[in-house]
């Protein structure tokens, strides 16, 4: 999509659309399939990455469990981020792709963001006049 700016001059912008897709996780490799409108059965080949090659995976615990994997760069390239909105399965997804990369021999470390509970003095009215 191209856009103008306030100088005139055109721009692109990428769009963000969401679109249905399939992930297929095999030993080595993720597949992203998007299924054909016109034909019954078949799906197309969106993008394809070796699991070796994921740098980190966030896991948002949301209503609809978001992925965001995040593959390295490669050749001075910029890194490629897919980001999955998935309504089942999002636990048992990152666990696979664990489970491959053990087997693969590449080491995994865990990290959980931590949050801090909001104390009830912190929502009140007197708390945000002090704001």
């Amino acid at each position: 999509m191209k856009i103008k700016n306030k100088e005139g001059q055109i721009k692109k912008q990428e769009r963000k659309t969401m679109i249905d897709i399939y992930l297929v996780i095999t030993e080595n490799i993720l597949i992203m399939l998007k299924t054909d409108s016109k034909i019954k059965n078949v799906a197309k080949l969106l993008a394809w990455a070796s699991l070796p090659a994921i740098e980190r995976i966030n896991h948002s615990l949301t209503a609809n469990d978001q992925i965001q994997m995040k593959f390295r760069s490669i050749q001075g390239r910029k890194p490629w981020v897919l980001k999955v909105m998935m309504n089942q399965n999002s636990n048992e997804c990152i666990s696979l792709i664990m489970k491959h990369l053990k087997r693969e021999g590449v080491s995994v470390l865990k990290e959980f963001e931590k949050k801090r509970l909001l104390l009830e003095s912190e929502v009140t009215g007197d708390s945000m006049k002090d704001l």
